[in-house]
């Protein structure tokens, strides 16, 4: 019955927003760089909008990247 009791306490807490943690939001959402993958390899959308986003920063970049190396116009 103990283990029952202690079940319900916790069950009460969270509906009414009681339970404490000591968890930041990067650990409660995963923010991390794996974590980020992750998400963007399993949504074909989010692929679509990373691939669209490294794109426009190549593009943008080359002509900077050619005349620091020496091989552009």
């Amino acid at each position: 019955m103990r283990k029952v009791e202690i079940i319900d306490r916790l069950l009460t807490a969270y509906q009414r927003d009681q339970l404490k943690h000591n968890a930041n939001m990067w650990e409660i959402y995963d923010i991390s760089m794996p974590g980020l993958i992750s998400l963007v390899k399993e949504s074909p959308i989010l692929l679509l909008i990373w691939s669209l986003v490294i794109f426009v920063i190549g593009v943008a970049l080359e002509p900077i990247i050619q005349r620091a190396v020496g091989t552009g116009p």
